[in-house]
């Protein structure tokens, strides 16, 4: 059945994502729970900007695998930019410095 279902939603179930996947998606959750807390927003003002805080709930707690246009709406609400989601904390000390033209 859920091979039915996936076939007509283009989704994944839960069950379906592979170990790697699934480590993936809570480690994107917990990103999203810091960008969140670092901005003093509970979820449920996430819900009043524009996403289901029930449903970010279960984004946050890796229930799901929310698509690129949810976490395009993710973005807003927090008010960054939606590479910014994926950015590990300390990336950007990480990354070599851009040479500047003379």
């Amino acid at each position: 059945m859920a091979e039915r279902i996936q076939r007509r939603t283009g989704r994944e179930t839960h069950s379906e994502m592979g170990v790697g996947d699934e480590r993936e998606i809570k480690a994107l959750g917990a990103r999203l729970r810091a960008l969140r807390v670092e901005r003093d927003l509970t979820q449920w003002a996430m819900g009043e900007r524009g996403v289901s805080y029930k449903y970010y709930q279960r984004i946050e707690s890796g229930r799901v695998n929310a698509t690129i246009r949810t976490l395009a709406r993710v973005a807003r609400a927090l008010g960054v930019s939606l590479s910014e989601i994926f950015q590990l904390p300390g990336d950007q000390a990480r990354r070599p410095a851009r040479r500047r033209r003379r």
